[in-house]
């Protein structure tokens, strides 16, 4: 039964939060209709290890004392304070038990919460749902698509992947960061200065006021102001996804954990490609299964698009 609260009488005073749970001991069930006079009720508190069976309505009036008692049960254990219950709570409560068949012991998880007790709560649930999430999207650029100068193994899926991600920080109004990799060390071959292929691909095309980041080396922080960025905007939870899977979004990932952020890689949405190694192949399935097993055993948690958004 979920918490019962104000709305459901006039008046009525927060009572449970949570859950009531109904154990059908060995207290037979029996039928009972208005006409009965005495009314009774068993309660076991869950914290205190207290028992009350009372009798708490005599006919058409409540039994102060009975009532009293009741509140006590139900008190707030961790203050200490006591809090004068609904009666018709009680009543409620009786022709729910009625209405199941059975009169057992009413189990309580929570009854009263006084506001001393109750506001760490509020505000701890209040922190965990605003713990301010920023999206880093690493190198998802034309030269990694078909047809630049160095296409990885099912980018195309991981791109949608990724600008499915995108939509949700968009909707959310969550601080987004691109990250634009350059080449400009000596022999590069791709991402070469003012080329398309060093260009942002379309599939997550950057709006105006979502920040891009040129880098120069895999790990997207070392001589950027990304990490200037994230803290500017209060963020402490990255989520991170792009290319290549092995390099870039490991490197950034790990400095990321170094950092103090809470991390998530968004599996699906990265790609790498074939290496080679030993004289052998090893496919771009295997570098991208070893490095996400890798990063989730200790940097971050690992999870598909369907995932994170669930978690939300």
């Amino acid at each position: 039964m979920s918490g019962i609260c104000r709305g459901m009488y006039p008046g009525l005073f927060f009572w449970v939060v949570g859950v009531l749970i109904f154990h059908f001991l060995a207290i037979p069930s029996r039928a009972i209709d208005n006409q009965i006079q005495e009314r009774r009720l068993s309660f076991y508190n869950t914290h205190t290890r207290e028992r009350l069976t009372v009798i708490y309505k005599n006919g058409d009036g409540f039994v102060p004392g009975s009532m009293e008692k009741i509140s006590y049960i139900l008190r707030d254990h961790r203050a200490d304070e006591i809090h004068a219950i609904d009666p018709r709570l009680m009543d409620f409560l009786y022709d729910l038990l009625t209405e199941v068949n059975n009169h057992g012991e009413v189990h309580i998880i929570s009854g009263y919460r006084s506001p001393k007790t109750n506001f760490p709560i509020i505000i701890k649930k209040n922190e965990e749902h605003t713990m301010k999430a920023g999206l880093i999207i690493v190198d998802i650029q034309n030269d990694y698509f078909p047809g630049g100068r160095m296409e990885l193994t099912g980018i195309s899926e991981a791109g949608q992947k990724a600008g499915q991600l995108l939509s949700v920080f968009r909707e959310n109004n969550w601080p987004t960061f691109h990250i634009q990799h350059v080449s400009v060390q000596p022999g590069a071959t791709f991402f070469l200065p003012e080329t398309a292929g060093a260009e942002i691909h379309d599939c997550i095309s950057p709006f105006s006021e979502e920040r891009v980041i040129q880098k120069h080396y895999p790990n997207s922080f070392r001589e950027t102001d990304l990490l200037d960025e994230l803290q500017k905007r209060a963020v402490e939870k990255v989520v991170i996804c792009g290319a290549m899977s092995h390099m870039c979004v490991d490197a950034t990932t790990r400095a990321a954990f170094d950092f103090g952020f809470e991390c998530r890689v968004v599996q699906d949405a990265c790609a790498t490609r074939n290496l080679e190694f030993g004289g052998k192949t090893i496919t771009a399935e295997q570098v991208h299964g070893s490095f996400m097993a890798a990063l989730g055993s200790a940097y971050a948690g690992v999870l598909t698009v369907e995932e994170f958004k669930s978690s939300l």
